[in-house]
C-alpha cells in the first residue's frame, strides 16, 4: 500500500475509532460495529494502528534528553496566517475555540482554521517547553 493510500485509510479508521468511542452510553463496542456494518476483526486491527501512529507522532516530537530549562522557539512561515484584510471571527475573539490543551503552565486554544503546519510547529514547542 503506497503512503498516500495508507494515510487515507488510517484517517478514515481514525474517524470510524472516534465515532465509536462516542458511541451512547450502555452499549458495547460490537453492538456500535455491528449496527454500523463493521467487522470487529478489522475494527481492532485498525484501532491498533490508529494508536500505534499517534504513539509514534507523540514520541517524534518528544525532546532527548532533559530540556525543562531551555527556552524554544520555532519560525513560523508566513503562509499559515491569514492574509486577508478582514478580521475574522476568531481575531475578532467571536469564536470560542475548538479544542484546549492544558498543561501546568501552558494553555493552547486550537480552532478549526488552524492550519495543520502551525499545529505542528506549536505542538512541537509546547513538548519542549514542559
Amino acid at each position: 500500500m503506497d503512503k498516500i493510500t495508507h494515510e487515507v485509510r488510517l484517517a478514515q479508521w481514525a474517524e470510524v475509532v472516534k465515532q465509536c468511542q462516542a458511541r451512547p452510553s450502555g452499549m458495547s463496542a460490537n453492538t456500535w460495529l455491528k449496527e454500523n456494518g463493521i467487522a470487529v476483526k478489522n475494527y481492532y486491527y485498525w484501532q491498533r494502528r490508529v494508536r500505534n501512529e499517534v504513539y509514534n507522532q507523540t514520541n517524534a516530537l518528544a525532546p532527548i534528553g532533559n530540556a525543562h530549562n531551555e527556552i524554544s522557539f520555532a519560525e513560523v512561515p508566513d503562509e499559515v496566517f491569514n492574509t486577508s484584510s478582514e478580521p475574522t471571527d476568531i481575531q475578532q475573539g467571536m469564536h470560542s475555540p475548538d479544542a484546549v490543551i492544558k498543561t501546568g503552565h501552558m494553555e493552547i486554544e486550537i480552532h478549526n482554521s488552524l492550519s495543520p503546519m502551525l499545529l505542528k510547529s506549536i505542538m512541537e514547542v509546547a513538548v519542549r517547553a514542559r
